[in-house]
Order: C-alpha cells, then sequence, then structure tokens
C-alpha cells in the first residue's frame, strides 16, 4: 500500500491477510487478482547478468520494501549490459503493464525492456536520459508511459507492452550508457497481463507470483431490517 509521503515523495507499506490497504490520498485500495510475472521481481541480485561489469550489491533497503538491490554496471563500453530476468512466454496483440523500480546512480541514464529471448532479440520498453526517457518499439507498441518519483530518489516507471510476436522474453534493465563503468540501481520489477499497472506484487522467487483479489466487508452486529450504515 501506499501510505504516505516525505518531501522527497512516496513511500511504500506492506499489508497483512484481512488488513485493508489504503492509496495515499484516494483512501481504501481495492484490486483484482493480478499475477507478477517476472522472476525474482523484487530480488534482481537473483537476475542475470548480460555484459555487465561487476556486481556489486546496493545495501539500502529503499521504500521498506526494496532490500535486495544491486547496481547494473557497463563493461567495456558495451550499451546491452544490463540485468534481466524471465517473464515466460508473452503473447502477441497482449497488453503487459511493466512497473520497474530503479535509481538513476552514475549513469543518469536507463533503459528498461521487455527483450526478446531468441534472434532477432528486439526489444519493447523505454530508453534514454532519465527523466525523458523514449520508446522503442522493435518487439511491440509502447504506450501509457508514467513515471512516479519516490523516497529517497527512488523512481518507479510504467509502460504498457503489446507485443508483435508470440515468444520468451526477459525484463531487462540498464544503463542507456557506453561509458565503461557506470551504472543504474535496479531496485525490482513487475509484469503483469492486464493494461494497466496495479500495487507492488513482492516477489523473491523463480516463479510468477500471484495476489489474490481483495474485497472490503462490514460486520452488523443488529437486526438486518433495522439499520443504515455508509461505506
Amino acid at each position: 500500500k501506499q501510505t504516505g509521503t516525505t518531501s522527497a515523495g512516496l513511500l511504500y507499506t506492506t499489508t497483512s491477510t484481512n488488513e485493508p490497504a489504503f492509496r495515499y490520498g484516494e483512501g481504501i485500495l481495492l484490486e483484482g487478482s493480478r499475477t507478477n510475472l517476472a522472476q525474482y521481481g523484487t530480488d534482481p541480485r537473483s537476475w542475470l547478468s548480460q555484459g555487465g561489469g561487476t556486481a556489486t550489491n546496493y545495501t539500502t533497503t529503499e521504500l521498506g520494501v526494496f532490500d535486495k538491490g544491486i547496481y547494473s554496471e557497463i563493461a567495456g563500453a558495451t550499451q546491452d549490459s544490463s540485468r534481466r530476468t524471465p517473464v515466460g512466454t508473452l503473447t502477441s496483440g497482449v497488453a503487459y503493464a511493466v512497473s520497474v523500480w530503479y535509481k538513476p546512480g552514475t549513469s543518469g541514464k536507463a533503459r528498461l525492456f521487455l527483450r526478446q529471448t531468441v534472434s532477432p532479440w528486439n526489444v519493447a520498453g523505454l530508453e534514454g536520459t532519465i527523466g525523458s526517457l523514449t520508446p522503442s518499439m522493435g518487439a511491440g507498441t509502447v504506450t501509457s508511459i508514467a513515471h512516479a518519483s519516490m523516497a529517497n530518489g527512488v523512481i518507479k516507471s510504467t509502460f504498457v507492452v503489446t507485443p508483435n510476436n508470440t515468444q520468451a522474453y526477459v525484463l531487462s534493465v540498464g544503463a542507456d550508457s557506453t561509458t565503461n563503468g557506470e551504472n543504474i540501481i535496479v531496485l525490482g520489477g513487475q509484469v503483469e497481463v492486464a493494461s494497466f499497472p496495479s500495487s507492488l506484487i513482492p516477489n523473491t522467487t523463480n516463479a510468477s507470483v500471484t495476489r489474490a483479489a481483495t474485497s472490503l466487508t462490514r460486520s452488523w452486529n443488529f437486526p438486518s431490517n433495522n439499520f443504515s450504515g455508509q461505506i
């Protein structure tokens, strides 16, 4: 749940079963069932390294939930250096909502992609200077782009990808740089079968994770033919 703000931006707090969740400034949060397809979505230290430099853990816990961050470092001026995690087989023509949590690191640039795992290895997502990322649509259309500034410099970028081929994909996050040693801090990622993103679904496993639908109920302790109330 999104529970409050500081001068630096938004904060997160997790909820337990039978505990209401709230979206800051909007009231109680009710969501349908959703699945995070990104394996190890909130454990990017377990993502694969593609062409990257030294793997260095980011040791600060961000937003109260991201405690397994890692630096994705450019190695040998290879712009394709990144951290990647499988999201399974995506279907052509179906919308997938992508969310990525990250910090600019030393590069100030990002490449946030869904990437095909076989030739021609096309991508669909965002790239460029953080603050003015632009779509890259070789593997499908990219729509509904949004960015949120959160506490301690964390950025949440969201977008919707509709792939143009049915095949396996990975979520790929790296610095859009050709300068050896520059980096971006990867905190987490989420991919959902949906036309808009939902709230964070933590995942520290090598499989997808599903959040059950939420519901709102109220108990009445007096006769049902003699009451009034408001929710």
